[in-house]
């Protein structure tokens, strides 16, 4: 993340009661400072920026809040050193992410052409955690250090081309392996240093035996232990993988295809009995323990998008091909038929949720209208009043400011509206909701506890 793009994480923290001031100034008088100074700062005013942010510090020197600002202001006006202290000062006490604060520090010094303190904060930062090397990978301000042989090695820069495949798949499993050591909080809470470190000399050894796909799986099957739903490996992030462009949902029933392309729409609504050879049971069974989660409730959400991939499937030996999804699908009528899907590459405005917007779905099919919870789920957040009554719903389906509207500018609008209407009663339905930037969620959650 560039510094000049954190200023929308500016202060708000100042205004904390709880903040003791080294003087005690008028509160109301530190707020105002407070908000001239994030103004400046907002508007890309560096100079100005700097003192009034010095004086916020000045203020309040506690607070680890007042010294980020003024240090990316001291860094966007030039002031390298001064922006430098300000930023381990802000880490000393506690200022968001640390790691990411770090390379704020090892950045600062980079502008002074300081080499063995910006490699020192560079390795710090890589300590606390950084979750991307790119993060000082592709920033012109360590240019200088690319030719160095230490800070290669911290940017873990290989050639490739130097590389048989077997060294390749080694190199990674090696850096995967290392990586959740050095980037996870607590990696072993759910299976042990021993048993894991086990599982990866085992598969390191095994690679020459084993085709991509089943590196790939075992790789899956290697980081679910580590037990939770972010650390994993997921097929849409695997680019030569393809997928059958349909979407699946389990139901009481069983597995079904709830929309597709236009092209299969005649297999919309048909329950799928076979994958292959193998029982859709079998199958998600096969699948459950590849899949990364924080509770079992992760399976059901997301074998429906693993199945979809036959390179996938091929890897575990549920099929023989990754070319394409070999189904028995079965109609309400009870008539079951195969049918074969190749796989295809789908534009980036599928939605592992919603599908895509072209496919033809069971609902949108409906002779009835979509029932509320069906609507918009492509919005990131909307809302409205249910008829005749004192109820209005909240569907919240994305923690992202949309383009069209910031998550904060919407959540004004809302609880507007309900101050300004007679209501009783709200739902908040999360049920579509896919994560994003929790620290965007401060102001719902303030409003919710006012009313």
């Amino acid at each position: 993340m560039k510094t000049e793009l954190v200023v929308g994480r500016l202060i708000i923290a100042a205004f904390a009661v709880s903040c003791t001031f080294a003087q005690q100034p008028d509160p109301s008088a530190f707020v105002g400072m407070v908000r001239q100074a994030q103004e400046r700062s907002q508007a890309r005013d560096w100079r100005t920026a700097v003192p009034l942010w010095e004086k916020v510090v000045a203020a309040n020197p506690y607070m680890a809040w007042n010294w980020y600002p003024l240090a990316i202001a001291q860094y966007n006006a030039g002031e390298y050193r001064k922006a430098a202290a300000s930023y381990e000062k802000s880490l000393d006490l506690g200022a968001g992410r640390l790691s990411v604060i770090a390379l704020d520090v090892a950045r600062s010094y980079a502008r002074l052409i300081d080499k063995e303190v910006t490699l020192r904060w560079i390795a710090r930062s890589l300590q606390l955690g950084l979750r991307s090397r790119d993060r000082f990978r592709d920033d012109e301000a360590f240019a200088f250090l690319r030719s160095d042989p230490q800070y290669t090695k911290l940017a873990a820069e290989v050639d490739t081309a130097k590389m048989s495949r077997t060294d390749g798949w080694r190199h990674d499993l090696s850096f995967l392996a290392s990586e959740i050591k050095r980037m996870h909080y607590r990696p072993f809470h759910k299976v042990t240093e021993a048993s894991f470190d086990s599982e990866v000399r085992k598969l390191n050894a095994e690679i020459p035996q084993l085709a991509d796909e089943q590196i790939v799986t075992r790789l899956m099957r290697l980081m679910e232990p580590i037990g939770d739903g972010h650390t994993g490996i997921f097929p849409g992030f695997i680019r030569t993988w393809r997928s059958a462009p349909i979407q699946l949902e389990i139901f009481e029933e069983g597995l079904y295809i709830i929309g597709a392309d236009p092209k299969y729409r005649d297999i919309v609504g048909t329950q799928i009995t076979r994958i292959g050879e193998n029982t859709t049971d079998f199958v998600i069974k096969s699948v459950a323990p590849i899949i990364s989660k924080d509770s079992e409730q992760g399976v059901v959400r997301s074998v429906v998008d693993f199945i979809r991939y036959p390179a996938l499937l091929r890897g575990l030996g549920l099929l023989p091909q990754a070319q394409n999804l070999t189904l028995t699908v079965q109609d309400a009528n009870g008539k079951t038929r195969d049918t074969i899907i190749p796989a295809v590459e789908i534009d980036n405005r599928h939605s592992r949720i919603d599908g895509h917007p072209t496919w033809v779905t069971v609902h949108g099919s409906a002779p009835t209208p979509a029932p509320l919870y069906l609507k918009n789920r492509r919005t990131n957040y909307w809302f409205e009043r249910l008829p005749n009554s004192k109820t209005v719903y909240f569907q919240f389906n994305l923690v992202v400011n949309a383009q069209t509207e910031s998550l904060n500018v919407f959540l004004e609008r809302f609880f507007k509206f309900i101050d300004d209407n007679d209501v009783d009663k709200l739902i908040i339905d999360m049920r579509w909701n896919n994560g994003g930037n929790t620290t965007l969620m401060r102001p719902l959650v303030n409003g919710l506890i006012a009313r």
